[in-house]
């Protein structure tokens, strides 16, 4: 089986994915309440995730988990010690990596 690459985003009606200074209440309305929208099911489906550093930032100090059930891969250009084994603060090719975890 060949895995996929898949890109899951929020973005608003106007075609954001936020706001100034990363502002994101957009997202306000859906936080929260019974409704996950699919959430639930789509990340039971993935191996691992990868965030960019300044999303990985907004969603920790949003006071959401990174998932640490998942190996997860932050890509950056300031490198930060983890504090777990399932967290990587990466700065090399994106190519590289998606290839690497896809084999």
């Amino acid at each position: 089986m060949n895995p996929k690459t898949i890109l899951y985003i929020a973005i608003s009606e106007d075609g954001f994915i936020a706001g100034e200074d990363n502002n994101l209440d957009f997202l306000n309305p859906y936080q929260g309440g019974e409704e996950d929208y699919g959430y639930s099911e789509f990340i039971n489906s993935v191996g691992c995730i990868l965030f960019g550093r300044k999303t990985y930032d907004v969603v920790v100090n949003m006071g959401y988990p990174y998932h640490p059930e998942k190996m997860v891969y932050v890509v950056t250009k300031q490198l930060r010690i983890s504090s777990s084994e399932k967290l990587l603060f990466f700065d090399g090719n994106l190519r590289k990596l998606i290839n690497e975890i896809k084999s």
